[in-house]
């Protein structure tokens, strides 16, 4: 046995390896493993946790299994209540991201799409149905993109309502008021009475 330092990056901690050359032995501190927890709860994988820290792969492995967050037989699981799963439903089936990764900053695309695909729940967003087209068709010069989204029961974001409009030939309206109009006409004549 000896005691050696990570040359590799280091978070200003010595770190104690117990080495046996060919099956090499680490043993981390509860400081150390606290890191690893808390990395690894904040989003990062293993390799990741390996990278930033200099741990060793199979020590970082086995503590994240001896606090029960981490499986090696499966990917990386998580236990979320009732109620983490049907904000992240709701907000996925209208595809707001931005309200998931806020929420969730450990989250990534690939994990909701797991989750969703575990648990059945369909991506409404991805298809548009007719009487929604109708409705932005309807309401793209009257009304904002939020209220055309309120109208279709939040089923679209209001980027995603946007774009839609772009796509039917909405255009941004830059035509004059009757009001610009009427001072335009009295400038008009004011210039020509001056000629």
């Amino acid at each position: 046995m000896r005691i050696t330092n990570i040359t590799s990056k280091i978070i200003n901690i010595k770190f104690i390896y117990i080495e046996e050359f060919m099956g090499r032995k680490i043993i981390l501190t509860e400081e150390q493993e606290k890191i690893v927890k808390d990395s690894y709860l904040s989003g990062m994988s293993c390799n990741q946790i390996l990278k930033n820290t200099g741990f060793g792969r199979d020590a970082i492995k086995r503590c994240l299994v001896d606090a029960g967050i981490y499986n090696p037989d499966k990917t990386r699981y998580r236990k979320y209540s009732d109620e983490d799963i049907e904000y992240i439903k709701k907000y996925y089936q209208i595809g707001d991201w931005d309200s998931i990764f806020k929420k969730y900053p450990f989250m990534n695309k690939q994990n909701v799409y797991d989750m969703a695909k575990k648990r059945g729940f369909s991506a409404d967003f991805y298809f548009w149905r007719k009487e929604d087209e109708l409705i932005v068709k309807e309401n793209m010069y009257s009304k904002t993109f939020e209220e055309i989204s309120d109208l279709i029961d939040n089923r679209k974001s209001s980027s995603q309502v946007k774009q839609k409009a772009f796509k039917l030939g909405y255009r941004n309206d830059d035509s004059w008021t009757e009001e610009e109009i009427n001072i335009l006409k009295k400038l008009h004549l004011i210039l020509v009475k001056y000629q």
